[in-house]
């Protein structure tokens, strides 16, 4: 395993700014459209780590607003393109239950029934491998700022097979912190959306941190890198 346990964790402390960014980072979170500037964020911290900075000076300045959103925007769209074919497939899958309904037949209301949900369950299965699929896609397109990257299977899968204990151990951080976050905001009332903002910052940029050291040590020889 390449990534640095310890590091990844503890990154953020080093950088004499940290808590203004961090800041800044959870306010913008909560702010529809304005969120996507902290994934943008996200996405010009791993090229950091890539470029091999630093711990003191991996968390980027906020000054360039109009890189972020850019990188966040295609982060976007990354997640919608991988998401799309699930979120048809859930859509399909209501059309055998509606359609049993204007038979008026038990029988065929439930093979309707039946029908929809084995097509939410394929959609739910088939949305969770590509979730997983769009994380790794993310970060090939942070790593060479072209959007076709994020979808070349062939790289991705080559990279999930190389090194999965390094993206297990990400996909962890992002998963445990996330879960952690939403847990403490429902202890606190009133202020539980901000609280999981001002936790699940962090988390998102431990989760491409770790991404990202996974990168620099297993990858950097492939040609495309746009530092």
């Amino acid at each position: 395993m390449t990534v640095d346990l310890n590091r990844t964790l503890t990154f953020i402390g080093k950088d004499p700014n940290w808590s203004t960014k961090l800041l800044i980072g959870a306010g913008l979170s909560l702010v529809p459209i304005a969120n996507l500037l902290a994934s943008g964020y996200a996405v010009n911290m791993f090229r950091n780590v890539l470029a091999g900075k630093e711990d003191s000076d991996i968390l980027p300045e906020w000054s360039d607003l109009g890189d972020h959103f850019v990188k966040g925007l295609m982060i976007m769209l990354i997640s919608l393109g991988y998401l799309l074919i699930p979120v048809v497939m859930m859509g399909v899958a209501l059309v055998p239950m509606i359609a049993s309904l204007f038979s008026g037949r038990e029988p065929v209301l439930a093979l309707g029934l039946l029908g929809t949900v084995l097509l939410a369950v394929a959609a739910a299965i088939l949305g969770l491998i590509l979730v997983l699929l769009a994380l790794e896609g993310g970060a090939l397109y942070a790593e060479t700022g072209s959007l076709g990257e994020a979808f070349r299977m062939d790289e991705i899968l080559r990279r999930l097979r190389e090194a999965p204990l390094d993206f297990l151990v990400a996909l962890g951080i992002l998963v445990v912190g996330s879960m952690t976050a939403s847990s403490l905001a429902g202890f606190v009332p009133f202020f539980g959306v901000l609280v999981a903002a001002m936790l699940g910052f962090p988390v998102q940029l431990m989760f491409w941190h770790a991404l990202a050291t996974t990168a620099r040590s297993n990858f950097l020889d492939r040609p495309g890198l746009d530092c």
